[in-house]
């Protein structure tokens, strides 16, 4: 029986890629373990009929809290190296300045840190390895814009971003971890930059703004399913070999910007995430 992960499964992406799996009944007997904040919607999304070769499970919280994913990884019941895929898409937009009861910037927690401490709980209690394959869902490109570009040496000046710039620093994060985390757990990773997508990401931007940004957009937004659909195909045929990250967007591959492949940049950003793990 093949194990798939999927945080962010209420909604967005997360939520149309468990819907996708449903459909593909020639993957055999799979186990899907859907992580999310909503119980209402997970409940609906238990409450559907399931093809017999799937099961479903849910867990709801609030994983920006880092107490909560440490609880969650607790309760799971996986053997060893049992998981073949973590779909990572848990994240939030929120331009206001917020932080979790923990003391987090909430978009660095929610959007990068919660997918960071889940990932090193499933490592650590060896829930994955081996075969296991991590796709992750942030803002990749190809290049980096200079004024983007995060100090995680700097751990004063990085905790004091909030709203977009939180935002900003989390999507960032996503990109040097793919990287870092492939050579250290040996994963097979892959860095989804899906472009503009139609979700509930921005439920947080005030709803005149959102009016005003729409027609820019609109000839390029895609769906979840859509994005996920794609997404299926590529992780099916195009994931990298062990130890190996890729970079996807716009139908296309590219291995990353040099400065996202800077192993001083990565080292900094691993060291400042641990750090803020251990002062909770």
């Amino acid at each position: 029986m093949k194990v798939f992960v999927v945080t962010g499964a209420t909604d967005g992406i997360g939520k149309a890629f468990i819907e996708t799996c449903l459909e593909k009944t020639e993957i055999g007997k799979l186990r899907i373990i859907a992580i999310g904040r909503s119980k209402t919607k997970m409940d609906a999304l238990l409450a559907r009929e399931l093809p017999e070769n799937v099961e479903l499970e849910g867990h709801c919280g609030d994983f920006s809290v880092l107490a909560n994913i440490k609880k969650l990884v607790k309760s799971l019941k996986i053997d060893p190296f049992q998981i073949n895929l973590i779909f990572h898409s848990m994240g939030i937009l929120n331009p206001k300045k917020s932080k979790t009861n923990e003391g987090i910037e909430i978009n660095f927690a929610t959007s990068f840190l919660s997918r960071f401490y889940l990932t090193k709980l499933l490592f650590e209690n060896q829930m994955i390895g081996g075969d296991s394959v991590l796709v992750n869902i942030a803002a990749s490109s190809e290049k980096i814009p200079n004024y983007l570009k995060v100090n995680f040496a700097n751990h004063e000046e990085n905790d004091v971003r909030m709203g977009m710039a939180g935002h900003g620093q989390a999507q960032l994060a996503n990109d040097l971890w793919v990287v870092e985390v492939a050579k250290r757990y040996h994963l097979s990773t892959i860095g989804i930059g899906p472009g503009i997508v139609k979700t509930n990401i921005r439920r947080e931007i005030p709803n005149f703004f959102e009016y005003l940004i729409a027609p820019f957009f609109i000839f390029k937004t895609k769906t979840a399913n859509e994005v996920s659909n794609e997404l299926w195909n590529v992780i099916q045929n195009e994931s990298p070999k062990k130890g190996n990250h890729r970079f996807y967007k716009d139908q296309k591959f590219f291995d990353g910007d040099p400065w996202i492949l800077s192993e001083k940049n990565r080292k900094n950003l691993w060291n400042h995430t641990e750090n803020k793990i251990k002062s909770i």
